[in-house]
């Protein structure tokens, strides 16, 4: 597997992307798929799978053609937050990321 991190990743790891840390850096990455979750209907374990930013596909600038700008990118990609609010990434210990 393997993770790609770019200069706004860099930067937000620093603190001065105005996103609270800790948080899950790197947008960009590719591997393959070891286990899947029952209600996972597009992926099975030994797909090989490339990943990059995410978007909600419905805001304005997604609607426009341009989701590399998408209104909640920060949230879907650094913040953990999936399309319907709930959080894709939690501490060990089951707490909310931030």
């Amino acid at each position: 597997m393997g993770v790609g991190l770019r200069h706004t990743d860099l930067v937000f790891a620093t603190g001065a992307g105005g996103y609270p840390l800790p948080a899950v850096l790197g947008h960009e990455g590719a591997g393959i798929v070891e286990q899947v979750g029952a209600a996972v209907t597009k992926v099975k374990p030994g797909d090989k799978v490339v990943m990059t930013f995410r978007s909600c596909g419905a805001c304005d600038r997604c609607a426009s053609g341009d989701a590399a700008y998408c209104r909640t990118m920060p949230q879907l990609n650094y913040a953990g937050m999936r399309t319907d609010g709930n959080v894709a990434a939690e501490r060990r210990s089951g707490a909310a990321w931030f």
